[in-house]
């Protein structure tokens, strides 16, 4: 599964479209659909809060450990 993909799919499985997601980040209404259309894939910070967006918390796992991946750790600037 591809970002752009795995983007339609959480999209789907939360009930929201590309513009509920947009609004909620603060961005323009068609700012999703460029991110989907663009062909590359977004930095990590913007799928952060794309899946945050869309109800979902991005993890790292392997086998019994977990790791939460926070927006806060990044700098939005």
């Amino acid at each position: 599964m591809d970002t752009t993909q795995l983007i339609k799919h959480i999209l789907s499985k939360s009930g929201k479209t590309s513009t509920d997601v947009s609004r909620v980040m603060d961005r323009s209404d068609g700012y999703l659909r460029q991110v989907m259309h663009r062909g590359s894939a977004p930095t990590l910070p913007v799928f952060i809060e794309i899946a945050k967006a869309c109800g979902y918390k991005l993890c790292l796992i392997k086998d019994d450990d977990t790791i939460v991946i926070d927006e806060l750790a990044y700098d939005k600037h």
